[in-house]
């Protein structure tokens, strides 16, 4: 399928006219008073003035998920935050001449009621997403920023992209007898539409952030249960499970959640660990800490290692 750069929309407003591209807001900025931290956020992105403006705000609630709400002040008599890191997103998206056409069949239900057999057309734009996010954490020098962590992520694909090859932008019902219905909208229409609708994937980027800030992996497994048969179904053995978490960012970590999933060196069964790790981890440091753990017996590929949430903290003590 030919794929093209999105040129329609670029260098051009809502009435046409040439709009400086200097002018979009392609970076923000987000002061974190409780790390003494400051986080500017920018994207490479010019396909349009709105979907510039449209990544850097959904990436900069990104970086207030990962690092704190934000907005504090810093403290008094501090002209700049000891610490910045910089999340830089590159790269390009292409979207397909042609739409991918899927069908859905089943009975039609209208006005209150089923009105006989029928199917659902989907109209999906196709896009390729070819992007890029560098975070790099600096800590300040005197009148300068020394950079200390950085690392660069592929972009993941949204689900609609993996699982349809890109974003819906329209659909009809048709009932049995009725003519075959057409796209609703326009092809300039549903590019756009297909634009706005491929934004940064934040709840796959997060914990790809959150693993490289903190470095979580299993120590050892005891078993607590052993699994029993209860009407012909096995039941998940329990364990219990030490982790090891390494805090590679220069602030205390306090607390973190989410799931891990291991097999043991030598074996095949898969484990799931719940975590929910309360315990000050200063930077640098490694602490293990007791986590709950069964086996996986799920038939479908289990997801991926996940941290849902991290807690930072400028100081140690306990909050």
């Amino acid at each position: 399928m030919a794929f093209a750069v999105l040129a329609l929309f670029a260098g051009t407003g809502a009435r046409g006219g040439a709009v400086a591209q200097e002018d979009w807001v392609a970076q923000r900025r987000l002061l974190v008073g409780e790390l003494d931290l400051e986080v500017i956020v920018s994207t490479s992105l010019r396909l349009s003035k709105a979907h510039t403006e449209m990544y850097t705000e959904r990436l900069l609630a990104l970086a207030s998920e990962v690092f704190g709400a934000g907005g504090a002040a810093l403290r008094e008599g501090k002209e700049h935050p000891a610490y910045c890191v910089t999340i830089g997103h590159n790269g390009t998206l292409e979207f397909g001449d042609h739409p991918i056409i899927r069908e859905a069949r089943g009975m039609v239900f209208r006005g209150g009621e089923f009105v006989g057999a029928g199917k659902e057309r989907r109209w999906i734009v196709p896009v390729r997403r070819s992007c890029s996010v560098v975070l790099t954490l600096y800590k300040r020098s005197g009148d300068d920023y020394l950079g200390s962590l950085r690392f660069a992520l592929k972009e993941p694909l949204s689900w609609d992209e993996q699982l349809y090859g890109g974003p819906e932008v329209a659909s009809v019902i048709q009932a049995k007898g009725e003519s075959e219905p057409k796209c609703p909208l326009r092809r300039e229409e549903a590019l756009q539409k297909a634009l706005m609708a491929t934004e940064p994937p934040s709840s796959s980027i997060k914990p790809l952030v959150y693993r490289q800030l903190l470095d979580v992996r299993l120590v050892r497994l005891v078993d607590a249960t052993s699994g029993t048969v209860s009407g012909g179904h096995k039941l998940a053995a329990g364990y219990t499970a030490q982790v090891s978490a390494q805090n590679n960012a220069p602030w205390f970590v306090q607390r973190f959640r989410g799931k891990l999933f291991t097999k043991r060196p030598h074996g095949n069964t898969l484990y799931s660990i719940d975590l929910d790790c309360v315990g000050v981890i200063p930077p640098g440091k490694v602490q293990t800490f007791a986590a709950k753990a069964t086996e996986y017996l799920g038939s479908d590929k289990p997801p991926s290692d996940d941290l849902t949430e991290v807690k930072w903290s400028l100081k140690g003590q306990p909050q």
